[in-house]
């Protein structure tokens, strides 16, 4: 339900044309479908160097894009 909400959000929000807004969507789908499809998200990174929790790349794609989203705004108000 959460995932639906940030989704409807986002798909809102797309109409200011931010790139990170479109990576995010598409990420936060990709969750969504995986979860519909097999019941939970599957992750396959895991950093055997240190003690992490195993993610995948839509992980790091709504992460990275939520920083530069962050940033996008920030200099936007500086």
């Amino acid at each position: 339900v959460v995932t639906l909400l940030v989704v409807g959000l986002f798909a809102l929000a797309i109409r200011l044309r931010y790139w990170p807004l479109w990576i995010i969507t598409g990420a936060a789908a990709s969750n969504l479908w995986d979860r519909w499809q097999r019941g939970a998200v599957t992750d396959y990174i895991e950093l055997t160097f240190i003690q992490y929790p195993i993610f995948n790349l839509a992980d790091i794609l709504i992460v990275v894009s939520a920083l530069w989203l962050g940033c996008l705004i920030w200099r936007k108000q500086a």
